[in-house]
């Protein structure tokens, strides 16, 4: 009987931390910020992982809402979302990095210059 409930804690010590790890990572929702010359531009930014495939969703009061498609590996994540700004449609590619509960990266719009962004987990 001691034994079983020994295996049973030390198992237990093992699945809670990994199950905490898991929660983390990239997937969930952020609040992101694009650092551009014309000032600071607020973006929601809801993020979904499968295998290393990204996939979720872009939006700002500025640009409406885009979905987005990527990849993150090595907590390195890039993606792309088409955003349509007073009738133009242009593509957003973000490249940065995850450091726990943020990410820094840069976003390239569409050719017409690019800015550093910033995210914090909501």
């Amino acid at each position: 009987m001691k034994v079983a409930l020994f295996w049973l804690v030390a198992c237990a010590m093992v699945v809670v931390p990994v199950s905490g790890i898991a929660q983390g990572g990239v997937a969930g929702e952020w609040n992101m910020t694009i650092n551009s010359d014309q000032g600071p531009l607020p973006m929601g930014l809801t993020l979904a992982l499968d295998g290393d495939a990204l996939s979720g969703n872009l939006s700002s009061d500025m640009l409406g809402s885009s979905e987005l498609a990527g990849t993150f590996a090595d907590d390195m994540l890039e993606f792309t979302s088409d955003m349509d700004a007073q009738g133009q449609t242009f593509t957003l590619t973000f490249t940065g990095a995850l450091d726990g509960e943020a990410m820094t990266g840069n976003v390239d719009f569409g050719g017409f210059g690019s800015a550093a962004f910033t995210a914090e987990r909501k």
